[in-house]
């Protein structure tokens, strides 16, 4: 959306969970309120103020709003503090937009690359739908092991895999240190595995990644909702392509059963799922072109988060006058 300048009206309505805060633009700029109040949000302030509580959901009261207390500097210093952060906030905004971009181009991709392959002229029809002739329908069962439960004694310190650690966007998964005596429940992996997570939200939310091969002594211990996934007869990264595609993501997203809050995917249904499996040098060309759009993806989000951070500071010297503008 293109941003409003000064002298800009836009009609509209809001929602009756957002406060309309309206400023004497004589004094104040209302950029120069929003950056403060972003600032108090970030920090945490808003955790420790008092909440109101209104049909079970909480909310910052008006009252609480207008009790802020903000830093005045002179007007025209507001306006050119808030022309520095608005800069930062365009490479934001820009960087975000190609993340968009990229994203759907991987979408798109994918699409293309799971039905009909890489040079193919024939395709053949199959329960799955058209797919190159060359290519076979298997069930996930036949090319994949679940890693069951292994006796082992446990070391002082062990490697954990949390949910948290477990990612939505990345490929491999990081993990922590745990003390022994912190250690209770768990499934066991090693290094390759593919760790799929089979409770609501975190299937629907895409979280699964690959045991990262620097993992200590070459295993960890993980989550319980995890399926600790050892890929046999299939390329690890296809298979991992393939269980991140939105189509079969949605077959086991509909198979899911248990209470609400609490739904899961059976391993039955991961392994009754039915897949397109190309020979093994397709696979891995299909995986190299999707790896590179990963790699771009990663280097987008870390340079989103390299932003966000000088953002950050930018606000905790400017809107603290810590570091003053000269106007």
């Amino acid at each position: 959306m293109r941003p409003l300048y000064r002298g800009e009206f836009l009609e509209c309505v809001y929602s009756n969970h957002l406060t309309r805060l309206r400023v004497d633009e004589r004094k104040v700029d209302p950029r120069w309120v929003f950056y403060v109040i972003y600032r108090y949000w970030a920090s945490g302030v808003f955790k420790i103020l008092k909440v109101t509580q209104a049909g079970g959901q909480k909310s910052v009261g008006k009252s609480v709003l207008l009790k802020l207390k903000l830093p005045l500097p002179s007007i025209n210093e507001q306006r050119a503090i808030v022309g520095v952060l608005s800069v930062v906030d365009e490479a934001i905004r820009l960087t975000d937009m190609v993340i968009e971009k990229t994203k759907r181009i991987k979408k798109g991709l994918m699409q293309i690359l799971f039905t009909k392959g890489l040079g193919h002229k024939e395709y053949k029809q199959t329960e799955i739908g058209k797919i190159p002739k060359e290519w076979k329908v298997v069930k996930i069962g036949d090319v994949i092991d679940i890693r069951g439960s292994k006796s082992i004694n446990i070391p002082e310190k062990v490697a954990f895999i949390t949910m948290e650690h477990v990612p939505s966007v990345n490929i491999y998964c990081t993990f922590e240190m745990r003390e022994r005596s912190r250690v209770k429940s768990y499934v066991y992996c090693e290094s390759g595995d593919i760790l799929l997570a089979k409770i609501t939200p975190c299937f629907e939310n895409g979280k699964q990644g690959i045991v990262p091969e620097d993992i200590p002594n070459g295993y960890a211990f993980a989550t319980t909702e995890v399926f600790p996934i050892i890929p046999k007869s299939i390329d690890r990264l296809y298979l991992f392509y393939i269980l991140k595609y939105p189509k079969y993501r949605k077959i086991l997203e509909y198979s899911m059963k248990g209470t609400t809050g609490r739904r899961r995917v059976s391993r039955e249904a991961l392994m009754r799922l039915k897949i397109p499996l190309p020979p093994k040098e397709e696979q891995n060309k299909i995986t190299n072109i999707l790896y590179t759009i990963d790699q771009k993806l990663k280097f987008e989000y870390k340079r989103r988060e390299k932003l966000v951070r000088i953002k950050r500071g930018l606000m905790d010297l400017l809107l603290t006058g810590k570091v003053r503008i000269r106007v």
